[in-house]
């Protein structure tokens, strides 16, 4: 889908914007603004959307965004509470004599980075969400010291991922925005439907090569890998929150067969659906 600009209110008294926000769900709002992001989710559940790259999110999701790369958290609408803190602020914010001090380089690096998007584990993510969640009590210049430690702590964290592949590229002229935006609307609504590159180049309005072609380049990756990462996604979600067994999980997402499931899961996530539902259930 291509994404709407959300304008970033700014305040003259802050270095950058600090927020905590609840809801009973996160709605799907693919945007994009000029601040880099870091968000921290205390609650909730749902799925992903960070340039060419949906996963499932659970509590504890930590990402670093960079500017301008389209994104959105999406949770069930039955959900009963989501909670975030979101930071965001603009590349230039402390100035650049101060990215420029010795101090400061692992965290330059870490923000340029973020340009196709940083999800973050372990012990230095679980730190950062609890100053994140303390940093709603503190006072401005206690803030803005807190959100340098994080930043410092982050930069040297070894459990990071890089989420938009290498060749994303995001998508500028408006005949793309809204052709990619019929899309993946399509997509959204009809995952768990049998879908084929002949169905998704019609709504695309393109003959099947020239659409193949053409989703590649807005993406970086092919139509079918892109369908299969967002079924794997729903998948994984299934898979943690329910006991419904593995093969009806596997054809309530649109997979055609178990063997070909097994196999795509496997290498997206590099185990078997059942080891990975007793990774987060402690199911034997």
């Amino acid at each position: 889908m291509l994404p709407i600009v959300e304008p970033i209110a700014q305040d003259d008294r802050h270095a950058f914007r600090y927020r905590w926000s609840g809801a009973t769900n996160f709605s799907f709002n693919w945007h994009i603004h000029p601040e880099l992001e870091l968000t921290w989710i205390a609650s909730g559940y749902g799925h992903r959307y960070v340039g060419d790259h949906v996963e499932a999110f659970h509590e504890g999701d930590l990402v670093l965004l960079g500017s301008a790369l389209p994104h959105t958290w999406h949770s069930p609408v039955e959900e009963e509470k989501c909670a975030s803190v979101v930071i965001q602020f603009l590349p230039e914010f402390l100035g650049q004599p101060f990215y420029a001090l010795p101090e400061m380089m692992r965290v330059k690096r870490l923000l340029k980075r973020a340009d196709k998007g940083i999800v973050f584990t372990g012990p230095a993510s679980c730190e950062a969400g609890v100053q994140m969640v303390a940093m709603n009590a503190m006072s401005p210049i206690e803030r803005l010291s807190a959100f340098l430690l994080i930043l410092d702590r982050l930069a040297g964290s070894h459990g990071t991922r890089t989420l938009a592949s290498p060749t994303y590229a995001g998508v500028v002229r408006d005949q793309d925005r809204q052709r990619m935006d019929r899309l993946h609307a399509f997509l959204h609504q009809h995952y768990d439907q049998a879908i084929s590159l002949a169905d998704a180049a019609k709504i695309a309005k393109m003959n099947v090569t020239a659409f193949a072609r053409y989703f590649r380049q807005m993406t970086g990756q092919s139509f079918v890998a892109y369908l299969q990462q967002m079924r794997v996604g729903h998948v994984c979600r299934q898979l943690i929150e329910s006991d419904t067994a593995i093969t009806d999980i596997c054809f309530a997402n649109g997979f055609g067969t178990l063997s070909n499931f097994n196999r795509i899961f496997a290498r997206l996530k590099g185990c078997t659906p059942r080891e990975y539902r007793q990774q987060y259930t402690g199911e034997h």
